[in-house]
């Protein structure tokens, strides 16, 4: 038997998923603007990829991933899977903007001030 899919359910972690991209991408290139640099970071790999994949990425989609499909079944106590699923997802959205916003002011010249940000 197929179940439709919940597009409240689903919907948010499409949205993570996008985010996550975003913010890996984001990531190699501020890693490569730094070793361009020569800064701090030193030289970038690519061989470090798979293991920040692995243990940043996965370690926060498949927790959610378990708790989407859990909201999906008909089972009784579907509401507690439901807001351990949306305290998650917004948890995880939450820590992707910041991070997000520190990559974007890295690769752009931005400094924050007072809260505001602004073009150097």
């Amino acid at each position: 038997m197929f179940l439709p899919l919940n597009p409240t359910i689903i919907q948010p972690f499409y949205y993570l998923i996008v985010a996550v991209l975003v913010d890996t991408l984001l990531g190699i290139s501020v890693a490569i603007k730094n070793s361009c640099k020569k800064k701090i970071l030193g030289k970038f790999s690519f061989q470090y990829l798979p293991n920040f994949l692995f243990s940043q990425v996965l370690a926060h989609l498949f927790p959610l991933a378990i708790l989407a499909t859990a909201c999906h079944l008909r089972i009784e106590g579907v509401e507690v899977f439901y807001a351990l699923y949306t305290a998650g997802v917004a948890a995880y959205s939450a820590a992707l903007l910041s991070q997000l916003r520190e990559k974007m002011a890295i690769l752009f010249g931005l400094k924050e001030s007072k809260g505001r940000v602004v073009v150097l």
